[in-house]
Formats: structure tokens, sequence, C-alpha cells
């Protein structure tokens, strides 16, 4: 098969799956991209993942452009962004054609009632696999806890959590582990 159709149709599936919430896609895509030819391991989809949590604007947008670049350059980005924003564009256009008449119906307030838990879990597993992957010990677990501690407790911007980590990263590897 055509790898820029198999990179269209993967993202496709995914952008099923992100229609709401672009972390939905994250574990059906991993399974996806290290399985095909010519893609990735574990490891440098989670470096991915964290190049794309890190990047400004939309998720899903962010997802496919880096993974499709990763995988196959301009072509491959092409593909995975129109794979991807298929599904919710032509799901909108639906939805809001139908909006006023579909939120008075008590069936659709369920609806959206009942699908709560299920998005927590399409959100938090991603979560526990990068944890997993990420290998944090003692003397890496300070990092994310002091995050969660000073977006939560403190209020901080996580857009100066990243800044500031960006420069501890640079820092460390201008003076602690200079490469050659």
């Amino acid at each position: 098969m055509n790898p820029y159709l198999r990179l269209f149709k993967t993202f496709l599936f995914c952008g099923f799956l992100s229609a709401g919430n672009g972390y939905a896609a994250i574990e059906p895509l991993r399974r996806r991209i290290t399985a095909m030819p010519g893609g990735m391991s574990n490891e440098e989809f989670d470096n991915t993942l964290a190049v794309v949590n890190a990047m400004p604007g939309v998720f899903s947008i962010n997802l496919g452009s880096c993974f499709g670049h990763r995988l196959h350059g301009w072509k491959g980005t092409a593909a995975a962004l129109t794979g991807i924003l298929l599904p919710p564009m032509v799901l909108l256009a639906i939805v809001l054609s139908f909006w006023n008449e579909l939120y008075r119906q008590p069936g659709f307030a369920a609806f959206l009632k009942g699908t709560r838990p299920a998005v927590i879990a399409l959100l938090v597993m991603p979560l526990v696999r990068t944890a997993r992957n990420a290998r944090i010990s003692l003397s890496t677990v300070w990092l994310p806890v002091g995050t969660v501690l000073a977006i939560c407790l403190l209020g901080v911007s996580p857009a100066y959590i990243v800044s500031g980590v960006i420069l501890l990263g640079i820092l460390y590897g201008m003076f602690v582990h200079p490469t050659e």
C-alpha cells in the first residue's frame, strides 16, 4: 500500500476518535504507527508526542503535522492533516446544521453526560503509558510533581513551566553534559 495512503487512513481513523479531543487518538495512533512498516519505536513516538505537547496551537493539527512530517516529510504532513481533520470537520458541519433541535433533546443531553467517563479514560491512558515509558526515578520525580504543584496550587502558567524546562535543558546540555 502507498505509504501516504496508509498514513492518511491511520489519521482518518484517529480523526474519528479525536472529534472532540485529540488526546483520545494517542493510544490508537501509537498502536498503528509503531506497527506500520517504516513506523516508529515507542520511544520515538513518546519523543515526538513530547514535541507535539510543547507546541502552541490546536493539538490535533500539531499531532498530524509532527507525526506526518516525521514519518514522510511534507507529503506525510499533508496526508496526516487531511486524515485527522476531515472527520471533525464533516461532523461539525452535520451537527451545526441540526444544533438547535439536537440540543433540546433529552437523549442528546444524556448521551453527552454518558460519554464523560469514556473521555476521562481516553485522557488518562496516554498519561499512564507516557509515565511508564518515561522511566521516572527518584532523581527525576521532582519535575512532574513540581509541575503539578506549581500549576494547581500556585497557579503558574504551563507556558512558564515549559519555557523554564527548555531553558534548563539547554543549560544542562551546554554545561553539565555537553556533546562534542
